[in-house]
């Protein structure tokens, strides 16, 4: 199959591009997404995935070392989607790369006003203990939504149900 290059698109289109391949038939949908990194006040590289001031910043941890060709990475997709955003509609943070990261940080670098987290206990971002998986808290201008993993939610359905709950609560 011959290998095109879509890339200039993004000069002229603001949405997603989408690049359609069929194999044996079967459509399969890709979006190109490249990280991006900012440098804090501790001049330390922030790396991120999507554009930067969004409202919806993601927290995930996900140990691998290309997160997009992940089961982790369509599901979080298909949720992300259920609740009409596309990827560049939000800000995602992998902590596995920015392991020194913690809220006050976070919200002096993104302008964002729900924060989504999947996998990460409260205490490791400086948001305490007192966060329950599942229940949306409002503080200030900023709404919390903590969760399992993606690896978690995989295989649970009435995680995923959970989750959903959730997500109509806070959007």
């Amino acid at each position: 199959m011959e290998e095109k290059d879509y890339s200039f698109l993004k000069v002229f289109l603001e949405e997603p591009i989408f690049v359609i391949e069929k194999e044996n038939n079967t459509p399969q949908i890709s979006e190109e997404l490249n990280p991006a990194s900012i440098t804090n006040d501790d001049n330390k590289a922030i790396k991120f995935y999507g554009e930067k001031d969004k409202n919806v910043l993601v927290l995930i941890d996900q140990q691998t070392t290309d997160l997009l060709k992940t089961q982790e990475y369509d599901l979080l997709l298909k949720i992300m989607s259920a609740i009409n955003l596309t990827l560049n509609q939000f800000t995602l943070v992998n902590m596995a790369d920015n392991a020194a990261l913690d809220f006050p940080k976070l919200s002096g670098e993104f302008n964002f006003k729900q924060l989504i987290v999947f996998g990460i206990h409260p205490s490791v971002i400086s948001l305490g203990d007192s966060a329950v998986n599942y229940f949306p808290v409002k503080n200030g201008a900023h709404s919390f939504l903590f969760s399992d993993s993606l690896s978690e939610l995989l295989g649970d359905v009435g995680k995923k149900k959970l989750l959903w709950a959730s997500l109509k609560n806070l959007f």
